[in-house]
């Protein structure tokens, strides 16, 4: 919808200046000029560029607590990363040491064919074998062989058992356990240096958040 706009031409403006005297003349003029005023109203006053992206980003912004900072912190940090990744194959070391005294077995299996004036003929072996290292650096084992001849009928089954302890060079607890007792220290330094990593950021994470804190109210210090 359209304003409604009143513009006088000079005859009109002579013939009202004829027609009315000149107290009259000029509430004429005003009432003319009111629906001009009121068509074209003053245009909104539009904050600055500046204001308003400060404002954005106060809205859009949110104080970091401390506890937010040490869990960003450590978790997007490579030191720690590492750090538990060594102890990850601390661990394993730790594992494949302690698995010294575990028994171990060993599979075999053959297949002959044997020639000769009788003919041919076949041969299946098969046996297995189990160790478990002692404490005192011995190894006990124990091996069972069978074997067959299906032409001829026969089967024949060996079995031994046998012990084997040193008695001067790698002999003894203290020698055959060396190897766990190594293992178990290096455990324990692996988990000691990860919590010592894990502190030393968190210390940090915490020393670093005080300062901004410190700085922000030196700004607002200076503000006021």
């Amino acid at each position: 919808m359209m304003a409604p706009s009143c513009v006088i031409a000079p005859k009109v403006f002579i013939l009202l200046a004829r027609l009315f005297p000149p107290a009259w003349l000029v509430p004429v003029l005003l009432l003319c000029a009111i629906p001009l005023v009121q068509a074209a109203p003053p245009p909104p006053l539009m904050p600055p560029a500046s204001a308003t992206a400060s404002a954005s980003s106060l809205a859009a912004s949110r104080p970091l607590t401390l506890e937010e900072a040490v869990r960003i912190g450590l978790a997007f940090n490579r030191n720690i990363q590492a750090a538990y990744l060594g102890r990850d194959t601390q661990l394993f070391d730790l594992y494949v040491a302690e698995g010294k005294f575990i028994p171990k077995a060993t599979l075999s299996g053959a297949y002959k064919t044997l020639s000769g004036a009788g003919g041919r003929a076949r041969q299946i072996d098969g046996g297995v074998t189990s160790s478990l290292a002692l404490p005192t650096g011995g190894t006990l084992s124990l091996s069972t062989a069978r074997s067959l001849l299906p032409e001829q009928g026969q089967r024949s089954t060996l079995s031994s058992l046998t012990l084997t302890q040193p008695l001067l060079k790698n002999a003894g607890w203290a020698v055959a356990m060396s190897s766990i007792v190594q293992a178990r220290l290096n455990d324990a330094s692996s988990r000691i240096g990860l919590q010592n990593t894990v502190a030393q950021t968190v210390a940090q994470i915490i020393y670093s958040y005080r300062n901004l804190l410190r700085a922000q109210e030196q700004i607002k210090i200076a503000d006021d």
